[in-house]
């Protein structure tokens, strides 16, 4: 059994949950209870420091302990602090949980009673929710894991044009930040034909890829399906003025940062006509 806590928790609730899996536990041997006795009183310890969360695992020398889960806010794990007590190994395995993504940690380390970690490589980092672990050794003994890492950091740029796209008078316009997935696309079907300037305005440090096009009506049911009419790449911080000939209504945008952050700013002036001879 495990005793197990997350940030946030209040005194008396993670009194509960030690009592509980006091009550729960088997049938131990002296030594067990010794180990055990020694990791409660380090996680009560640790637990007033603060961490993404802290657990006691314990095995029985025999098989692998039972899972112990813990969850906090979307956060980066960037490894395990194990301490475990006796003169044994322990083997700590941890699976990193967030939305679609998940990663394996795994580590040997000696029970003496000090800190070993148990690093994440860095490229298998990402903004996770949840840790599962386990715990085997060849000694019935008891480890304080303690999940390190920080809070993930929110989309620093989430409304960056929001200012200056209240400002646009144009027919249509568009800003938003790049997010997860680095792409935004989007279709509109009142702009009229004719020939239109695109002004496309990104900041960060992103090589976008900047596709827009005319729509065609399809044959079958009179659905609307984009053709490609331009593809250039920009690199941000930049603004870049394209221009588009339609010869129907609608225009389709599709913007590709290739999973790099920033944002960018739409602006879509219809019937433009350019100076000169």
């Amino acid at each position: 059994m495990g005793i197990l806590a997350r940030r946030g928790l209040t005194a008396a609730v993670l009194l509960a949950v030690c009592l509980s899996a006091a009550a729960c536990a088997p049938t131990r041997g002296f030594d067990a209870d010794v180990a055990y006795a020694w990791a409660d009183t380090q996680f009560h310890a640790e637990f007033a420091r603060g961490s993404l969360g802290l657990a006691v695992v314990g095995t029985d020398g025999t098989s692998s302990s039972a899972e112990t889960g813990l969850s906090f806010a979307a956060s980066t794990v960037t490894d395990l602090r194990v301490r475990c007590y006796g003169g044994a190994m322990i083997q700590i395995d941890a699976r990193i949980t967030g939305g679609t993504d998940h990663a394996a940690l795994r580590g040997l380390v000696p029970c003496d009673r000090t800190d070993h970690l148990i690093p994440l490589a860095p490229a298998s980092r990402f903004p996770a929710t949840s840790v599962t672990l386990y715990a085997i050794s060849r000694a019935e003994t008891a480890a304080l894991v303690i999940v390190e890492g920080a809070a993930a950091p929110g989309d620093v740029w989430d409304g960056y044009f929001d200012n200056e796209l209240g400002r646009i008078p144009a027919s249509a316009a568009y800003s938003g930040s790049f997010a997860a997935s680095g792409v935004f696309q989007s279709s509109d079907a009142s702009v009229p034909a004719g020939h239109h300037r695109v002004t496309v305005t990104c900041a960060g440090e992103a090589t976008v890829t900047v596709t827009l096009a005319g729509l065609d009506e399809s044959r079958n049911g009179g659905s609307v399906d984009a053709s490609p009419a331009l593809t250039t790449d920009i690199v941000c911080p930049v603004t870049a003025l394209l221009e588009l000939t339609t010869d129907r209504s609608g225009i389709s945008m599709r913007l590709d940062s290739h999973g790099t952050p920033g944002a960018f700013l739409v602006r879509v002036d219809p019937g433009y006509h350019p100076l000169g001879p």
